[in-house]
C-alpha cells in the first residue's frame, strides 16, 4: 500500500517531492531496517519513457518509509520540466526486485489552480505563444501575428533629415567598396572572414617561421633546450656492417646501434617426439601437446573442466554450475549462488538455522513463524509460544477459542466454562447460569427472583413479592405486610355457604355479636385477605355491598328475601349502614365482596 504527497515549491528549479508509503511482503509481513528503494517516473502506466530515476536507501519501521525525491540537486535534480508533462506515473522497486505497480502522480488542489496563472508581475515570462481572449498575438516562432500596426508620419515630430522619405539611410555596395578600399580599417578583435578567425602577426605563434635550415637538413627538437634546431639528416644504421644472420640491436647502455647475433631460445630445448614448445610465462619448456587444452593434465579438456588449473576440481558433468558441489549436494546445479543440502537440507531456499523444518520444503520459517507452530506471525496470538491460540479461532487472543469465549472480540470478557449464559456474571455469583436474565446473588441473595430492595426476607427463597400466601401460618410469604387469614371474609365476618352472584363472596355477621351492632358495614371488612380493609379494596378496583334478611333469627344469605343479595351485591351499589339501623336480633345481616 502506497500514498503520495506532492509538495509544491515556489518557482523552484529543480523541485523536490515528498513520497511515503508502507511496504509489505507477499505474506503480509512489513519490511524492517535498511532497504534499497529505486524510484522511477514514467510518462505511461505501462511501458512508456523513463523521465527520471533515483536510488535511495531508507530505514523502514514496521514497513513505513518517507523519502524526499530530488534532494540531490547537484547531480540528480528533479527538474520542473518533468512535472510539466502529463500524465506521470511513479514506479517503485525494492532491493532490486520486480517493480511494483505504477501509481499516478496527481497535483494538490492549490497546485492545480497554480497551473493557470491569473496575473504576472515582474520577472521573466517564458511562453510558447501569447493570446488575448483566445486570439493569437505572438506565435511560437516569436512573430507578431496580431492586428497590423500602422503609423502616421504626420504624428511624429523631430524626424531626422533623410528619414522623411520613408527609407532609412542605407549604403550601396559601391559605397561600401569605396570606403574599404580607399583607406585602412581597424577591425575589432574577434572579426572573422567567411566564418574563419583572422590571423595577425601578433596572434601567429609559428615557432618554425624564424628558423632557416641548409639544404637536406631537417628540424629536430631538443627537449632539454625546449626548442627546435637544424640538423643533418643522417641514417644512424648506415655505418653498421653486420655479418650474415646478425641483426641491428640498439645498446641502451652505449646509446648506439650495434651488430648482434640473433639467438633462438628454442634451439636448446631438445623436445621429444609429440612434445611442443610451451611458454609458461617465465621460460620455454617441452610439454605434451594436450597442455593446450588441459592445463592441469587431469584428463578433462578445459571446456569441460570447472578449473583447468586444478586437477582436483570437478567436471561440468559432475558440477554444472562449478560451485564446488556435486549435483546431489547442490540445491540448484545451474545456480552457483544456490544453497546446498548441507546448509538447506530441503532446498527450499531457507537455511537450516532459519527453517522451522529443514526436511519439509513447505514448512514455515523463523522469520515468518517465530515459534515454528505452522502459524504465521500475523495470524499467531503469541509467536513466541507454539501452544498459543491463533487469531482465526481466538480473535481477541485471550487464550480462549471463540466457541468457549463469551465475547471473542473482548479479551476481558467471561468464558463459557465459568459463565454458562455469558451474561457477565460467573456461575458462583449467578442465580441461574443458564438464563442471562436471571438475578445475581449480589442483588438477590436467596435467588427467588425478588431483589434485596423489595424482598421482605432475602434469606428464604419461598418469601418474595407475589409468592403464594399460606393463610394463618404466621408468615408473610407474599410480602404484603401481614399474614393473610384463611377466610376470604377477614377477621370479623364469616363465610356464607350459599355463595353469591358470580365473582362475589358472601359473608355474614353473627347477630349475637353485639360488639359490632353499631358498626358500618364497610368497617366490617377489616382483615380481608391482600387488601386489609374496604378502602384498599376499592382503591384496587374491587367492590363491596351490604345485605340483610327480613325475618327470622337464622343467619346467612339463605334466609334473605326479596332478592336483597342480588340487588345489593353488584357494582355501583354500596349499602354502608350501621347495624343499629336494623333490628339485628331478628334480621340476618351480611357483606358481599368482589375482589379485583
Amino acid at each position: 500500500m502506497f500514498s503520495f504527497l506532492l509538495m509544491c515549491t515556489a518557482a523552484a528549479v529543480p523541485v523536490q517531492m515528498n513520497q511515503h508509503g508502507r511496504i509489505l511482503n507477499s505474506d503480509g509481513i512489513p519490511y524492517e531496517g535498511i532497504h534499497d528503494i529505486h524510484f522511477r517516473i514514467f510518462d505511461a502506466e505501462t511501458g512508456g519513457q523513463l523521465l527520471w530515476s533515483e536510488l535511495l536507501q531508507e530505514d523502514l519501521i514496521n514497513g513505513y518509509y518517507a523519502s524526499v525525491l530530488g534532494a540531490n540537486e547537484s547531480s540528480n535534480p528533479l527538474n520542473e520540466s518533468v512535472f510539466s508533462l502529463y500524465p506521470l506515473y511513479l514506479e517503485i522497486t525494492i532491493d532490486g526486485g520486480a517493480p511494483l505497480s505504477r501509481q499516478a502522480i496527481f497535483s494538490a488542489p492549490y497546485a492545480q489552480i497554480a497551473g493557470s496563472a491569473e496575473s504576472v508581475d515582474g520577472g521573466l515570462v517564458s511562453a510558447s505563444e501569447i493570446q488575448i481572449n483566445g486570439v493569437p498575438i505572438i506565435d511560437s516562432n516569436g512573430n507578431w501575428v496580431g492586428p497590423s500596426l500602422s503609423s502616421n508620419w504626420s504624428l511624429i515630430t523631430g524626424i531626422p533629415n533623410g528619414f522623411s522619405d520613408g527609407v532609412d539611410d542605407v549604403l550601396t555596395e559601391a559605397q561600401v567598396d569605396s570606403m574599404v578600399s580607399s583607406g585602412a580599417i581597424d577591425l575589432t578583435a574577434g572579426s572573422t572572414m567567411g566564418g574563419s578567425e583572422l590571423v595577425t602577426f601578433d596572434s601567429d605563434q609559428d615557432s618554425l617561421a624564424t628558423i632557416s635550415c641548409m639544404n637536406e637538413q631537417i628540424l629536430r627538437y631538443d627537449a632539454a633546450l625546449a626548442q627546435w634546431y637544424c640538423s643533418d639528416n643522417t641514417d644512424s644504421l648506415q655505418s653498421l656492417s653486420c655479418s650474415h644472420e646478425q641483426v641491428a640491436q640498439y645498446d641502451q647502455g652505449l646509446g648506439i646501434w650495434v651488430c648482434a647475433n640473433q639467438e633462438n631460445p628454442l634451439d636448446a630445448l631438445g623436445c621429444q617426439a609429440g612434445q611442443i614448445a610451451y611458454f609458461d610465462g617465465n621460460s620455454w619448456t617441452c610439454e605434451q601437446g594436450t597442455i593446450l587444452f588441459d592445463q592441469d593434465e587431469d584428463g578433462t579438456p578445459s571446456w569441460e573442466d570447472c578449473d583447468d588449473n586444478n586437477a582436483l576440481s570437478y567436471t561440468q558433468a559432475q558440477d554444472n554450475d562449478c560451485d564446488g558441489f556435486l549435483a546431489h549436494e547442490d540445491c540448484d546445479n545451474n545456480d552457483p549462488s544456490s544453497h546446498t543440502v548441507y546448509d538447506d537440507e530441503d532446498c527450499d531456499g531457507t537455511t537450516t538455522i532459519d527453517d522451522c523444518d529443514d526436511t519439509d520444503p513447505s514448512s514455515t520459517t523463523i522469520a515468518t513463524d517465530g515459534d515454528c507452530d505452522g502459524v504465521l506471525t500475523f495470524e499467531d496470538c503469541d509467536d513466541n509460544d507454539s501452544s498459543s491460540t491463533t487469531v482465526i479461532d481466538d480473535a481477541d487472543c485471550d487464550g480462549v477459542i471463540a466457541a468457549n469465549d463469551c465475547n471473542d472480540s473482548d479479551p476481558s470478557s467471561t468464558i463459557v466454562a465459568t459463565d454458562g449464559d455469558c451474561d457477565g456474571t460467573e456461575f458462583g455469583d449467578d442465580c441461574d447460569d443458564a438464563d442471562p436474565s436471571s438475578t445475581t446473588t449480589a442483588t438477590d441473595a436467596d435467588c427467588d427472583g425478588d431483589l434485596d430492595s423489595t424482598d421482605c426476607d432475602d434469606t428464604d427463597n419461598t418469601i418474595y413479592n407475589g409468592a403464594t400466601e399460606t393463610c394463618d401460618d404466621g408468615i408473610d410469604q407474599d410480602c404484603n405486610g401481614s399474614d393473610d387469614p384463611c377466610s376470604l371474609c377477614g377477621n370479623i365476618l364469616h363465610p356464607d355457604p350459599v355463595g353469591g352472584p358470580s365473582g362475589w363472596t358472601l359473608c355474614f355477621i353473627d347477630e349475637t355479636d353485639v360488639a359490632y351492632h353499631s358498626t358500618l358495614c364497610s368497617d366490617l371488612l377489616e382483615g380481608i385477605p391482600t387488601y386489609g380493609n374496604a378502602q384498599n379494596l376499592l382503591a384496587a378496583g374491587g367492590n363491596f355491598g351490604c345485605w340483610h334478611g327480613t325475618s327470622g333469627s337464622q343467619e346467612g344469605a339463605y334466609y334473605a328475601t326479596n332478592s336483597v343479595v342480588s340487588s345489593s351485591c353488584r357494582d355501583g351499589i354500596q349499602h354502608d349502614h350501621p347495624l343499629n339501623s336494623w333490628n339485628v336480633s331478628n334480621t340476618t345481616f351480611g357483606v358481599c365482596i368482589r375482589y379485583p
